[in-house]
């Protein structure tokens, strides 16, 4: 995976605090771990066709950052989690809950299935679940129109 940050200090400031790492307008992304990379390719699709992203690496899981949370259902009509993880009880399912008590974000999920995962290579892995930068830049313009 490339580096993410140029300086490891600026990477985990304190727990409960996420990092935006790159600045949109239309729709915000949120990652952790090694779906930021995915995050920022699906930025870089996205900017092809027009669509300004938000990209925030979740650095700190537990606790959330809900401050940043309720603030970007605030700021963008649309936001992705994307995470190596079930959808199910992972940062999804975190975010969900902020989502909902904010009332009126579209929120998309994108992780594994409840099913058994197949096996592979992480790109031929991330690709079959739609975990890749053009697959979730898809999905994030079909939530937008």
């Amino acid at each position: 995976m490339p580096d993410i940050y140029t300086n490891e200090a600026e990477a985990f400031v304190k727990p409960g605090k996420a990092n935006v790492i790159r600045q949109g307008k239309d729709i915000a992304l949120i990652a952790a771990g090694e779906t930021v990379q995915t995050a920022l390719d699906t930025a870089d699709e996205l900017a092809k066709v027009g669509v300004s992203a938000t990209v925030v690496d979740l650095v700190s899981v537990k606790p959330l950052d809900t401050t940043l949370i309720d603030q970007l259902c605030s700021d963008y009509p649309a936001l992705i989690t994307i995470e190596e993880h079930s959808v199910i009880n992972g940062i999804g399912t975190a975010v969900a809950e902020r989502v909902a008590a904010n009332g009126n974000t579209k929120l998309k999920i994108v992780g594994f299935p409840d099913e058994p995962a197949i096996a592979g290579t992480q790109a031929e892995v991330f690709k079959y679940y739609g975990i890749d930068g053009a697959d979730v830049a898809k999905q994030a313009v079909n939530m937008l129109s």
